[in-house]
């Protein structure tokens, strides 16, 4: 049995490119890929505009694990409502919730691991912290639980700010930071 990958810089029509060596070989079958992937080498200069954002200490940090499956509910929302919204309390407890005409569903997850460390305010346990985001965003960020990737999984909820959904992946292959966009909420709509 044979595995082996290989990444290499490479010129290919006068192109950079990210070249791919892989082979796998098991019993009965062997699998090799080369691909040239074609890039663009950053100037230094242009480096700061691909860094991650800046982001305050997050109002809640909950671990999700494998039985919490928030992706199954927000593709179940998203077809009722573009907004949904979350409702994290530092006790482990999250609520996705939507409100239209017709209905009004509210689905509650407990017993989710808190992360203390690294929070606004450690001190401060009871409060909730509430974001709104559009749902189809939320179910974009959620979308490796479709797959068998996960090894553990952050939600940072910083109120007005953003939602940070942080995987990282099984075997250490490296982790994901899903950065997600809030709508502005006054204290008026949280009501």
């Amino acid at each position: 049995e044979q595995q082996y990958a290989v990444l290499k810089l490479a010129k290919r029509g006068n192109l950079p490119c990210l070249c791919v060596d892989a082979c796998n070989s098991g019993a009965n079958a062997l699998i090799q890929v080369h691909h040239a992937l074609p890039i663009r080498i950053l100037r230094a200069t242009e480096f700061q505009n691909h860094l991650p954002p800046q982001v305050p200490l997050p109002d809640v940090q909950l671990e999700l694990t494998n039985s919490v499956q928030l992706r199954v509910i927000a593709d179940r929302l998203k077809s009722l409502c573009n907004i949904v919204y979350l409702d994290a309390k530092r006790t482990g407890e999250l609520t996705l919730r939507i409100h239209t005409d017709g209905a009004s569903i509210e689905t509650f997850f407990s017993k989710l691991v808190p992360r203390l460390e690294g929070c606004k305010d450690e001190s401060n346990e009871c409060g909730v912290t509430t974001l709104k985001v559009d749902t189809k965003k939320l179910c974009a960020s959620l979308q490796f639980q479709h797959y068998d990737v996960l090894n553990s999984a952050l939600l940072c909820l910083v109120e007005n700010e953003m939602l940070i959904v942080h995987v990282n992946l099984k075997h250490q292959v490296g982790f994901l930071t899903y950065y997600v966009p809030v709508h502005y909420l006054s204290k008026d709509d949280d009501n």
